[in-house]
Formats: structure tokens, C-alpha cells, sequence
């Protein structure tokens, strides 16, 4: 049952304060921001979308008809009614009450395809117009880019870093789709899992379920599968229930894909001697992935194989296949026509010395950018003071202190001259690490997190030297 109520206060001057500052932004600042995350094909179709939702977004507030309904699944956060051919609107929007939580350190609106931190964001094509999180960083973008500036604290993710390197380079064309085809077909299993241990968890009377419920359908037909697989149970004649262990068994399931989904957002790819190719991700060390091809199937089955929970490691790619081919029908017509454009990207051959050394030095160089500019963010957003530094503190991590070391080792090996530009991007990105590190302890002085921030900036200090 759903539990729908009206703005608070407090909500509705957290969302007047974005719609003036989204009016700015999206009015005032160059539209060139698109470039990196929209398709140009889809350029009139988003433009004129993204223009009208700050007069939408007052339309809904002065009618009513932008509600709380916390019955929405934490996977689903929002659900809107809209209009998807010119003039484009959006007729009303729920939203749970965690999504106008301005101190929220994270958070995922809507059934994304791809999120702003990872892969596959900027491999959408024809689907960014309908990708929440392809708004969210355009706004962002766009506010970097200003003026007029406003403060979005947004984190920069090694994946993001380094798929501008690979999508930019032909070479490496192959490498930044196959990522990109993994992030996809991640994010929709993760999310169906999420449906799926709902639907588990709930009385199911399914004799009668209608063919034309296509969802519970579907749904169900992943959980047949489940039991053939006996990963859970049958439901109980009487009750039309799962026993209990089968519900923990639905949702240890979607805690595994999770846990592949958060491991793959964390995922740094190292390139090493010619042809050889490291996948490096928190508390795990080099993995060897695939040799001289870049191949996205090649690419997607390492990637299903590393984790470590012993369900993933027996199903790998049939468990994701399942998901997908049972997944919602909008999602499934969608990544139709998507998915096969990425996993037909040519594959290239083993590259030459001076290619591969190129992309090395290119990539690595970005990594350390990108990890100086989001220590530097944090240093910056802690001087507003409608943020608090809890959330802050995500955008600055333990794990950066191993990654640089790497990356710098890495790039002094490779004796560049003074005046090459990655040589002095890297020393940027090192004098900016250097501040960030030694502004970091006072600004979290007298706070619970105030020893841990100490160590932290002292590691990255060494790290430094």
C-alpha cells in the first residue's frame, strides 16, 4: 500500500533552492557540456527536455502534484508521469522523502541505465535522453563550466577518468565499449535482483498470475529458473509462500550482484608491458584479464568470474543472463538496440610499443587528475556551509593513498621530459594532492572523524614524497 503525503517545509525549500539554482545553470551556462554524455544524434531530444524541468519542477510545486510515497523500493527512489514526444513535461512525480535529504551522501534517482560514476554513462547513445543520471551530471558539467557557479560536489571516479581516455582513443575503442556492455548489464541485474527479492518476499498466488502481467511474469520465471538451479525453494501449496530461507537465499542474491556492481564502480584498469591488461579494485590485487584482445565477451566473463561469492562464481554469466532476459519490458526493449551496437565493437589487434605506451601514460595521468581534483573538491565544498562533512568525506578515500602511489610509480618509470604535458599534468595533480592533504585535518578539527582524517592526509603526505 502506497503512503503518499505532501511536501514538508523543509522539502519544499530544499527543492525552491534547487530550482533556482537549476534555472541558472541550465539557462545561463554553455550547452557544449553535453558533449561528453550525450549522443549527438539525441541532442535536440535532451536539450529541449533539460531546458523545460526547471519551469516543470515549479509547475509541480505550486500544484501538488510532487508527492512523498516512501512504499517506493530504495532501488526505485522516484517514479514520474511524463511525456515523452514535444511539448515535453513531466505531470507528476513521488519521490521518497531520503531523495530531498540534503545531507544524503549518495544517491541514485530513478531506474538508471548507467551512473555518473561509472562505465558506461558516456557509451548510452540513444538512451541518455531517458537516463536520470545523464541529467544530473550535465548539470553538474554545466555548473563547472559556469558561470554562474554553483557548488554540485560532485566526485569524479577513476572509471569515469579513464573511459575518456579509452572512448577518445581508437585503439582502445573495443576496451571502452566492453566496459561499458559490462556496467549495463550489471547495473539492470542489479536492479532486477532488487525486484526480485520483493517479489519473493511476498504471497504469490501463481496459478493466477495473468499472462498479461508481463512483469510478475517474468519475475516469476526467474524464480523457476532459481529453483531448478536450487539456490531456493517452492512455494508452499497452502500459503503460496517461499520459506524463509529461500527469501534469504532472493536477497543474499541481490547482495551478491551488489557487491559485483560496487566492485566494478571501484574498478581501476592498469595497463602493464604490451599486451597484457590489469583489472585492480579495493582489497584485491592485479588480476590478469584478457591478453592481446580487448574483446567486450572476453571483458564481461573475467569480470563475472573475479568475485568471490561462491553463487556468482558457480552461475557467472548465465545468473546475468537470466536477470536480463527477464527484466522489465521497457528496460529490455531499450537495451535491445543498445547492447548489441557495444558488443559489435571491432576488436583490435595486439597494439605497437608506442600505441600502447601512449594510452598507458594517458590513462594513468588521468587517474591521478581525477583523484587530486576530488580531494581538492572536498577541501572546497567544506568552506559552504549548507554541507556537513560526513557526506563530504566520501569524495576523499583510504584506498586513493595506494592508487597514487601506483600511479605516480608508474609514471616516473616512464622518464618523461620536464616539458612533456602528462609530465606536468602529473606534477599538478601532485602540488594540488599536497594542498588538499594539508587543508584536510583542520577543516575536520573537533569532529568525529577528526582522527581518521589526521591519518589519512598524513598517508596521502607521504604517499607525496
Amino acid at each position: 500500500m502506497s503512503k503518499i503525503s505532501p511536501l514538508t517545509d523543509t522539502q519544499r525549500k530544499y527543492l525552491e533552492t534547487l530550482y533556482q539554482v537549476s534555472v541558472r545553470i541550465v539557462h545561463n551556462a554553455p550547452i557544449h557540456a553535453l558533449s561528453p554524455l550525450v549522443d549527438a544524434t539525441e541532442l535536440v531530444s535532451f536539450t529541449g527536455r533539460l531546458q523545460c524541468l526547471p519551469d516543470q519542477l515549479h509547475t509541480l510545486l505550486t500544484t501538488s502534484l510532487l508527492v512523498i510515497n516512501d512504499s517506493l523500493s530504495e532501488a526505485a527512489g522516484a517514479m514520474a508521469s511524463t511525456r515523452d514526444t514535444p511539448p515535453w513535461s513531466v505531470e507528476s512525480v513521488q519521490l521518497r522523502s531520503s531523495l530531498l535529504d540534503p545531507n544524503t551522501a549518495q544517491t541514485e534517482v530513478g531506474r538508471d541505465y548507467a551512473y555518473a560514476n561509472g562505465w558506461a554513462i558516456t557509451q548510452l547513445g540513444s538512451l541518455s535522453p531517458f537516463n536520470a543520471d545523464t541529467y544530473a551530471e550535465v548539470v553538474a558539467l554545466m555548473a563547472d563550466a559556469g558561470p554562474p557557479k554553483a557548488n554540485f560536489s560532485r566526485s569524479l571516479s577513476i572509471p569515469r577518468a579513464q573511459q575518456a581516455v579509452f572512448q577518445s582513443s581508437a585503439p582502445t575503442a573495443s576496451l571502452s565499449a566492453a566496459l561499458a556492455l559490462v556496467d549495463l548489464r550489471i547495473n539492470c541485474a542489479h536492479l532486477r535482483t532488487v525486484d526480485y527479492s520483493e517479489f519473493a518476499a511476498t504471497l504469490q498466488m501463481t496459478a493466477a498470475i495473468s499472462s498479461k502481467d508481463t512483469d510478475k511474469s517474468d519475475l516469476m520465471a526467474i524464480e523457476t529458473q532459481l529453483q531448478k538451479w536450487k539456490i531456493i525453494g517452492t512455494r508452499a501449496w497452502w500459503s503460496s509462500r517461499l520459506d524463509e530461507k529461500s527469501i534469504a537465499q532472493a536477497k543474499a542474491l541481490e547482495n551478491t550482484i551488489e557487491q559485483v556492481k560496487g566492485w566494478l564502480t571501484f574498478l581501476r584498469v592498469r595497463l602493464v608491458t604490451t599486451p597484457e591488461l590489469l583489472f585492480e579494485t579495493e582489497g584485491q590485487g592485479s588480476n590478469p584479464a584478457c591478453g592481446s584482445h580487448f574483446g567486450p565477451h572476453a571483458i564481461a566473463a573475467s569480470n563475472m568470474t573475479d568475485d568471490k561469492k561462491d553463487l556468482l562464481r558457480l552461475l557467472g554469466m548465465q545468473l546475468i543472463n537470466l536477470l536480463m532476459s527477464h527484466d522489465r519490458e521497457q528496460e529490455r526493449k531499450a537495451l535491445a538496440d543498445r547492447l548489441p551496437i557495444l558488443a559489435a565493437v571491432q576488436v583490435n589487434a595486439v597494439l605497437d610499443d608506442a600505441t600502447w605506451r601512449r594510452v598507458q601514460i594517458t590513462a594513468q595521468t588521468a587517474t591521478l587528475g581525477a583523484i587530486a581534483e576530488n580531494w581538492e573538491r572536498c577541501v572546497a565544498v567544506l568552506d559552504e556551509p549548507e554541507y556537513k562533512a560526513s557526506p563530504v568525506l566520501s569524495r576523499v578515500r583510504p584506498r586513493d593513498v595506494d592508487t597514487v602511489k601506483a600511479l605516480i610509480a608508474d609514471l616516473t618509470g616512464f622518464a618523461l621530459p620536464a616539458n612533456d604535458p602528462h609530465a606536468q599534468a602529473r606534477d599538478h595533480a601532485v602540488a594540488t594532492l599536497k594542498t588538499a592533504a594539508g587543508a584536510l585535518p583542520a577543516k575536520f578539527a573537533n569532529t568525529p572523524n577528526s582522527r581518521l582524517v589526521s591519518d589519512l592526509a598524513a598517508e596521502m603526505l607521504a604517499a607525496l614524497k
